[in-house]
């Protein structure tokens, strides 16, 4: 795709998010290597900037790293990094690889909301959020000076969005 087509194909002010996780074995992190990397060039695909925290984006992977903010390492940490350093209004951020595009854009479609998650079942992990930059941003940081590590802390700060299960 050329790279003026590329852009008009981005939604305008919104930034994607990835989190690396601490990887324990060496096939472990090739495979994870391979998963952000793909998730980041879909991202690339429709968002303007690709932001990375927790690690370095893999050789060839679209975006950049940011620094972390201070808290316990985590998925609200992740995701109040990639808030602090984002220079857009609303944040795609994506905690869990193997979120599907199509989740993704479902929750870019949701109606305006400060937070909308995807989880892919009821009592699971939240994988991915829309944000809307700075009312989450304070929550997130909110949270974290509290001890608290989890996505799930903040949503009660929201009228939270919840996408989970299957789109079929």
């Amino acid at each position: 795709m050329s790279r003026d087509r590329k852009a008009q194909s981005r939604f305008g002010g919104l930034a994607g998010g990835l989190w690396v996780r601490g990887k324990t074995t060496k096939s472990e992190s090739e495979s994870e290597a391979s998963g952000n990397s793909s998730l980041a060039r879909t991202l690339d695909g429709f968002c303007e900037t690709v932001l990375w925290t927790g690690g370095l984006p893999p050789r060839g992977a679209p975006g950049r790293s940011v620094a972390e903010v201070e808290g316990a390492p985590g998925p609200l940490r992740a995701l109040g990094s990639i808030l602090a350093a984002s220079e857009f209004d609303r944040v795609l951020f994506v905690s869990q690889g193997e979120t599907e595009v199509e989740r993704l854009l479902a929750l870019v479609a949701y109606p305006r909301h400060d937070l909308a998650v995807y989880r892919p079942g009821r009592g699971k992990p939240i994988a991915a959020a829309l944000c809307m930059r700075e009312p989450v941003l304070s929550e997130a940081l909110r949270q974290l000076s509290a001890g608290r590590v989890d996505l799930e802390s903040m949503c009660p700060a929201f009228d939270t969005a919840w996408l989970e299960g299957r789109l079929d």
